[in-house]
């Protein structure tokens, strides 16, 4: 899994990030950090920052609490509306006042309640794994969660859970378990998660939490990003990263491949897949973890590694759109390296098609995935350098025309978006930002266009950003016609 973040709002990411790192470097002793000073300045970064101007009152407080308890329980299953309703009334109005003045008291309690909540839950799965289940009613269990209530006590909670329980023991049993078998496979499950938030540093984990639910209440794409989040989006914005060569998503308890990348580990092996499903994961020679339930994020903490690191997965294939997973599991051990991201860099090809008269006409074909590019090193990789040589090229062809394929486009670096842009209107103002003072700031490429003919430009409902930036642009100065079917593009852009 890869991050991707809007132009406009990855400066503010940048900012937050930027700022929090620094001061829990100034504020870093031997054994703590300062999570404190870190709460402040990144309130701060967002009061006096964000364009929005929205000063962390008692709506904002009130927001940012509903935001934090559903992102510690997100299928709301640990909680109950008794503990919200108390949460709500000790710190719904004070909790924005206390991340501006530095006080990480009310975040860290209520991150311990949730941990004890989990506890008292693993004991109650635990006993409840021990009595013998019954699947002769007509009872039903919620898949997601996230928008249904919480259970209103823990009685209501303990229905709820008893149900959630027979749902998973159910399907052990439909993939041959037996049920000892079954109840320890679930109890594992559990006491896995449970093992995972208790390795946590407390305030770590709560703190990261937090904030990002403080950031997320300005707006629906701001972030806090953590070091390994900044790392991630490096890797984008650069093509290049350390690893196996596995794109994941999730897939019920566990996740599945999506894809794996060209020149990678994983396909210069070739056992691992689309749709396999990762059920376990170990590296060097360390004991295997099973991840059923984990987040994405945990999954990929468990998969990073240096250069060179042994990375073993247990993994099932996925044999049925229902999601039932073949019987044999396999072993699979890879060794961790740089792989560069040739899948998304832009490339361009040569297309023919027949005009009514009979003439053949060619079109210079430009797909366009991502403003990737490197701030810190000129002379890495750079987008609008790569375009530059693929509209050379497509030109020495004598195409008749070119199409930019921005479909799927998550966006990327600004000064990227205006470079490629700058290759087809010149130097001519493409983007404009205002503060919230009212200043603009207007962004122009450098030197003259070098293509001049017929373009057309393709966007979807993925389009977004940078590639609506572009786009806008190209549109707005009448040198390219949008294409995008039924779909409007994404939104962060405009």
């Amino acid at each position: 899994m890869r991050y991707a973040s809007s132009v406009r709002v990855h400066l503010l990411l940048f900012s937050v990030a930027a700022i929090a790192t620094a001061f829990a470097g100034s504020a870093t002793t031997e054994n703590a950090t300062d999570y404190g000073t870190i709460s402040s300045a990144v309130a701060q970064v967002m009061e006096e920052g964000h364009f929005s101007g929205q000063r962390l009152n008692t709506r904002i407080s009130r927001i940012i609490l509903a935001n934090y308890l559903h992102d510690l329980d997100e299928d709301h299953l640990y909680f109950t509306q008794q503990d919200v309703d108390a949460i709500t009334k000790a710190h719904a109005d004070t909790i924005a006042k206390d991340a501006l003045m530095g006080r990480t008291g009310a975040a860290v309690e209520i991150f311990d309640l949730y941990k004890k909540r989990v506890n008292e839950r693993m004991e109650k799965i635990e006993s409840l794994l021990k009595t013998k289940l019954d699947f002769t009613g007509a009872n039903s269990v919620e898949v997601t969660r996230e928008h249904s209530a919480w259970p209103a006590d823990d009685a209501e909670a303990d229905k709820l859970w008893q149900n959630q329980i027979a749902g998973e023991m159910l399907d052990e049993k439909l993939n041959g378990s037996t049920d000892a078998e079954g109840a320890q496979t679930i109890t594992g499950r559990y006491k896995q998660s449970q093992a995972e938030l208790l390795d946590q540093p407390q305030e770590a984990e709560a703190m990261a939490i937090f904030l990002n639910a403080l950031v997320r209440t300005y707006d629906p794409h701001s972030e806090y990003l953590r070091k390994q989040d900044i790392d991630d989006l490096d890797s984008d914005m650069s093509l290049s990263m350390v690893g196996i060569g596995v794109v994941i998503e999730g897939d019920g308890r566990y996740v599945r491949i999506v894809s794996v990348l060209p020149g990678s580990p994983a396909a210069t092996d070739g056992r691992l897949k689309a749709n396999d499903r990762i059920l376990a994961i170990a590296k060097e020679d360390g004991d295997f973890v099973d991840i059923a339930g984990m987040s994405i994020d945990h999954v990929l903490s468990l998969m990073r590694s240096k250069q060179g690191t042994h990375i073993r997965l247990k993994v099932t294939a996925r044999i049925s759109n229902d999601g039932a997973d073949a019987p044999e599991h396999r072993d699979i051990d890879l060794i961790s390296r740089n792989i560069d991201l040739v899948d998304d860099e832009a490339k361009a090809e040569i297309v023919e098609h027949t005009l009514p008269d009979g003439k053949k006409e060619r079109l210079g074909w430009i797909t366009l995935p991502s403003f990737y590019g490197d701030p810190d090193h000129p002379q890495g990789r750079s987008v609008s350098r790569d375009m530059r040589t693929l509209v050379t090229r497509l030109k020495k062809e004598n195409v008749a025309g070119m199409v930019i394929d921005m479909r799927n486009n998550p966006g990327g670096e600004l000064e990227e978006a205006v470079g490629v842009g700058g290759l087809f209107l010149g130097a001519v103002p493409i983007v404009q930002e205002k503060d919230r003072s009212g200043k603009i700031y207007v962004s122009k490429a450098d030197g003259p266009a070098i293509y001049d003919g017929p373009l057309v430009v393709l966007t979807d409902h993925m389009t977004a950003s940078a590639a609506e930036l572009l786009g806008a642009a190209l549109q707005d100065y009448g040198r390219a016609v949008m294409v995008g079917g039924n779909f409007s593009t994404f939104g962060k852009g405009s």
